[in-house]
């Protein structure tokens, strides 16, 4: 119970310093001292650390690369309650999932979806500012930076460094660290990881919303864009960024977790 007392106060120290970095708003905080409640209540701390490694360094990588190109950041550009959620929700049921049914096939889903989290992030982010123009998977050809969908290479590669990250992180969740063990985990981790983050691409280029501006022309995920309403033009609109960011979380778990329960023993 001391444990857990302490890492929640902890937790609130780490909410209040993100939404004082405007990493997220306060919903947003409020929803990761929860999550973080639930997966230390599963995995304990050893396992909050993976979650944690992902938030931090994808917030490291946003920042350098903003504090180089000196834009302002507004309140909209920090991460929502639905944005931390989207990429939360599948580690989160993975733990849950342990406490209730324990087993190896929460740890994989538990570590994978986080994989694909922050391979996805780490593309996007890195891939958005140094990648150059972005090629989108229907429309056959580069469009704006920003447009889901897309990718470039360095983007794609930098998820796949992203993914190796929590890979081999995962080594020290293992109960037997048998080389065979610890070879097939971070194979699993980094390459299901990185799997999901196409899924993700694919799922952002052929269901999400895509609007085009009546304005400028643009194609945007945005149902706003140069202070007017946006068309549709393709998806459904139901289908945010978030909504692909969760389903894409889930399906990579869920495989995880699966791979998991077949090798890992």
């Amino acid at each position: 119970m001391f444990s857990l007392i302490l890492v929640t106060l902890l937790l609130i120290v780490a909410g209040l310093f993100s939404v004082h970095r405007r990493w997220l708003t306060l919903a947003g905080a409020l929803t990761m001292i929860i999550m973080g409640d639930v997966i230390d209540y599963a995995f304990h701390v050893i396992g909050l650390v993976a979650i944690f490694l992902f938030f931090v360094s994808s917030n490291l990588i946003t920042s350098a690369l903003q504090l180089k190109q000196k834009p302002t950041k507004s309140a909209s550009e920090q991460r929502t309650f639905s944005q931390v959620f989207a990429n939360g929700g599948a580690p989160m049921l993975a733990a849950l999932g342990q406490v209730i049914f324990p087993s190896v096939f929460w740890l994989g889903f538990y570590l994978v979806s986080i994989a694909e989290a922050t391979a996805d992030t780490w593309a996007s982010e890195i891939g958005s500012k140094l990648g150059g123009a972005p090629f989108h998977l229907r429309l056959n050809r580069q469009v704006p930076k920003g447009l889901s969908g897309a990718m470039t290479k360095i983007g794609s590669f930098a998820g796949l460094t992203g993914s190796l990250m929590i890979g081999l992180y995962g080594i020290l969740l293992l109960e037997h660290r048998s080389f065979k063990n610890v070879l097939i985990v971070v194979c699993i981790i980094t390459l299901l990881g990185w799997l999901g983050q196409f899924i993700d691409t694919i799922l952002g280029a052929y269901v999400q919303a895509r609007y085009r501006s009546e304005v400028c022309g643009i194609y945007t995920d945005q149902p706003v864009h140069c202070d007017q309403p946006t068309q549709l033009t393709g998806g459904w609109r139901w289908v945010t960024n978030s909504v692909v960011n969760g389903f894409s979380g889930l399906f990579a778990g869920a495989i995880g977790g699966s791979a998991f329960l077949l090798w890992i023993s």
